[in-house]
C-alpha cells in the first residue's frame, strides 16, 4: 500500500464539509471528450456521487480512515503499556475485517 495514509472523513464545523483524504494513488481522473473526439484523462471533473462509489469501492480508502493514530502505538510502545499496544493491534485486526481485501 504507497502513498501517505491520512484520516479521512474529517468534520470541519466552521463550514460545514467533510473532508475525504485518500492515499497518494488514488485515481481521482475521469475520462472526458476534448471536444475533438479524443478522451482524455482528466483530473479534477468527478462529481460527488462518482468520487464517493470510487472511495466507497476503495478498501485501502475506508482502511486509511479508520485505523487508529499510529501516535496511540508508539506511545504505548515507549510507555511499554502492553495493554494499550494489544488493543492497538484489536482495532486494526476489526478494521481489517470490516474493509477487506477485494477479491
Amino acid at each position: 500500500m504507497g502513498g501517505t495514509t491520512l484520516r479521512k472523513e474529517q468534520w470541519h464545523e466552521t463550514d460545514n464539509c467533510v473532508e475525504y483524504i485518500v492515499q497518494d494513488n488514488f485515481d481521482l481522473t475521469k475520462d472526458m471528450d476534448d471536444g475533438f473526439g479524443n478522451v482524455k484523462a482528466m483530473e479534477g471533473f468527478l462529481t460527488v456521487e462518482e468520487f464517493l462509489a470510487r472511495y466507497n469501492s476503495d478498501y485501502q480508502s475506508q482502511r486509511a480512515g479508520a485505523y487508529p493514530p499510529v501516535e496511540d502505538y508508539l506511545d504505548a510502545v515507549v510507555k511499554n503499556d502492553t495493554v494499550a499496544i494489544e488493543k492497538y493491534i484489536a482495532d486494526c485486526l476489526a478494521v481489517k475485517a470490516e474493509f477487506p481485501k477485494g477479491e
